[in-house]
């Protein structure tokens, strides 16, 4: 999920179509191999708007995909769902589960209460076992915005799974806030991070459209697996396509 309404190169709509833009309550596959972007979630079809301005679309800042397509997210703000029960609202500490399979498709699966948890949660990813992993948008009593939660499902308690500060030195609160997760291994965590730039004294040239991978047993743990910016600034070189002033990776999932 991309923040903003977005025009990418090769982008495409659900059924291949050529697409101009997308929108932040969309999620959008990229195809490494085809070098193609495609639309695999459509949040207007569902109405999703920011509930307290109507006038304004929902934001999808954190997403988790499972193996059979239902989708795990979060909002950036209260946003209304029409057809949620009760009162068609989730805050943006809530979970919300996407099941096409089901006649009324979204359900809350975790609300903020049961977290115990306060804060807009703008990273999300499930672990093999079950367990949440999450980063909040501002510190927290657990961590802060550039530090990775777990949840565990076991004992439903909650601890530091990644300490962004004892990693890197600009891995500062409110500086390096990481607003994109994923698990794509043991050991290993994929993040993005807010902001157009984001200097890191591991990598200096990290940017909010970059994937970074933690490996906890690598040296150096920090790399960058997925470098956007490198394609948009490839694609920007085509006069026909019109270059947005920046793209952050909003939400990821693998």
């Amino acid at each position: 999920a991309l923040k903003g309404v977005t025009a990418l190169p090769n982008l495409v709509d659900e059924l291949g179509a050529p697409l101009a833009t997308i929108e932040n309550r969309d999620v959008v596959k990229y195809d490494p191999q085809a070098n193609q972007f495609q639309r695999v979630f459509d949040g207007s079809t569902f109405g999703l708007m920011h509930a307290n301005n109507p006038a304004l679309m929902a934001s999808i800042d954190a997403l988790h995909v499972y193996p059979d397509g239902r989708m795990l997210m979060s909002f950036r703000n209260t946003t209304t769902i029409p057809g949620l029960l009760p009162g068609n609202q989730v805050s943006n500490s809530d979970l919300v589960l996407y099941d096409a399979s089901q006649a009324n498709p979204f359900s809350v699966v975790y609300s903020a209460a049961a977290l115990q948890i306060t804060g807009n949660i703008d990273a999300l990813a499930v672990d093999t076992n079950g367990d949440l992993l999450v980063s909040t948008a501002w510190v927290n009593s657990f961590g802060g915005d550039e530090d990775v939660l777990r949840y565990s499902q076991a004992s439903q308690s909650w601890s530091v799974e990644f300490d962004g500060t004892a990693l890197d030195a600009s891995f500062k609160p409110k500086q390096a806030d990481i607003d994109a997760l994923d698990v794509p291994a043991v050991n290993q965590l994929q993040i993005s991070t807010l902001g157009r730039n984001m200097p890191l004294v591991q990598l200096p040239d990290v940017r909010d459209e970059d994937i970074l991978l933690y490996n906890a047993t690598s040296v150096p743990a920090l790399t960058t697996q997925f470098d956007m910016s490198a394609l948009i600034e490839a694609a920007a070189a085509n006069p026909a396509y019109q270059l947005p002033f920046y793209v952050d990776i909003n939400a990821m999932s693998h």
